[in-house]
């Protein structure tokens, strides 16, 4: 099937790669939602857990936070390093 212009280019091709690289996506993501499962699983139930590993699972949810909450993205990386570092230092 052709596009509706008067160049009417072959469109089916991009359509099919568009296609495949969402499906190796989405694999991939499910590859590495799996992975990381399995680590926090084994870091929860193996106690091999340090300090440093209880602030970083923490990292990501405030940082996630700070952004939805409207601070730009540079900002809420900087302050979650501030804050985070501080934690790290004491």
């Amino acid at each position: 099937m052709s596009g509706e212009s008067g160049w009417n280019p072959v469109i089916w091709p991009v359509k099919t790669i568009i296609a495949i690289s969402f499906s190796v996506f989405a694999i991939q993501l499910i590859a590495e939602v799996i992975k990381t499962g399995n680590r926090i699983l084994s870091l929860i139930f193996l106690e091999k857990r340090s300090k440093m590993t209880d602030i970083v699972m923490w990292m990501f949810p405030v940082l996630l936070t700070l952004i939805f909450l409207g601070l730009p993205i540079a900002f809420a990386l900087m302050s979650t390093a501030f804050m985070f570092g501080i934690f790290r230092l004491r």
